[in-house]
């Protein structure tokens, strides 16, 4: 790894949940951690460079808009609510894995090496062992639910917007 020289370990920054099924949920956006990155081949950490995204950046990102606003607030309590639902109504429990990064550092849900330029997904190259470590976290929890399940998985990826109104408690 290009990063190893680094004090700061991406990897505590992805909260990891093993599963007991073939169905991984994914929280690209829940966390709000602003940790300290390396440039490469260096050991001392220094304050990331956030993410601006502008129309222009968006007309050529090609996994998707840049977005920065930052967390998607409630997505953190969506994501482990929907896991207790689903082990409740299947018997076993989902595997998850929750970004802890703030979303104005790393976006988890464009391509670091988008047609684009990375700036899609950061802004910052000292950003993306962090994007590296979830989405290797990720895979794993996707393979491992794959051969539990025999051939196939189901990956959930879990949003929530801001702009929307949030719904009523729910009743049970």
């Amino acid at each position: 790894r290009a990063f190893e020289a680094c004090s700061v370990d991406p990897e505590r920054f992805v909260t990891v949940g093993d599963g007991e099924i073939g169905v991984v949920l994914s929280s690209t956006h829940a966390g709000s951690a602003r940790p300290r990155g390396c440039d490469n081949g260096k050991s001392d950490a220094r304050p990331l460079e956030t993410r601006t995204c502008n129309a222009s950046l968006d007309l050529v990102c090609e996994s998707g808009p840049c977005r920065a606003e930052g967390p998607d607030y409630d997505a953190r309590l969506l994501t482990y609510t929907l896991r207790d639902d689903l082990t409740h109504c299947l018997g076993k429990r989902p595997a998850l894995a929750l970004a802890e990064i703030a979303r104005d550092y790393v976006d988890m849900n464009r391509d670091v090496d988008d047609d684009g330029g990375p700036k899609c997904a950061l802004a910052d190259p000292a950003a993306r062992p962090f994007w590296e470590a979830y989405h290797r976290a990720v895979e794993r929890l996707v393979a491992r639910a794959v051969a539990q399940s025999g051939d196939a998985a189901l990956l959930i990826d879990v949003q929530t917007f801001s702009s929307l109104p949030k719904a009523p408690p729910r009743k049970r």
